[in-house]
C-alpha cells in the first residue's frame, strides 16, 4: 500500500469510529461496545503511523495527522476517565429506592408518595 492510501484508510477508520461512537452515545450503550472502539483506534494509530513512516505527502499527512490526533486524544481521555464496573444502584425501569429529603420549600418529601405512578426523576449536581 502507498503512504497516501494508508492515510486514506486511517481517515476512513476515523469516520467509522466517530459515526459508531455517536450512535452508541445516542443509544446510551457506550460501555457495551467499547472494545470495538479500542480496536478501531488501534487500527487508526497503526495505519496513520505507517503512512508517516512511508513518507506521506501534504494532503495525506493531514488526513493521517487528524486520525492520529483523534486516536491519541481518545486513548488519553479514556485512560483518565475510568469508570467503575460496578452495577449501578438505580437503573432505568427498576423500582426507585425509598428516600426522603427536603424540597424547595423546606418540607420533607417522601418518595413513597409516588408509588404506582410513572415518574421521571432527575438529580442535579450542585454548583458550589
Amino acid at each position: 500500500m502507498t503512504a497516501f492510501s494508508l492515510a486514506c484508510v486511517s481517515f476512513a477508520l476515523l469516520a467509522g469510529f466517530v459515526a459508531s461512537w455517536m450512535m452508541m452515545i445516542k443509544r446510551v450503550q457506550v460501555e457495551n461496545g467499547r472494545w470495538l472502539h479500542r480496536l478501531l483506534v488501534g487500527a487508526m494509530m497503526l495505519t496513520a503511523a505507517l503512512a508517516f513512516a512511508k513518507g506521506v505527502e501534504l494532503f495525506g499527512g493531514i488526513l493521517a495527522g487528524v486520525a492520529l490526533g483523534v486516536s491519541i486524544v481518545f486513548v488519553v481521555l479514556s485512560s483518565l476517565a475510568r469508570q467503575s464496573g460496578q452495577t449501578p444502584a438505580i437503573s432505568v425501569g427498576q423500582p426507585m429506592l425509598a428516600f426522603s429529603a427536603p424540597d424547595e420549600n423546606g418540607d420533607i418529601f417522601d418518595s413513597a408518595s409516588l408509588s404506582g405512578k410513572p415518574i421521571l426523576l432527575k438529580f442535579f449536581r450542585g454548583h458550589w
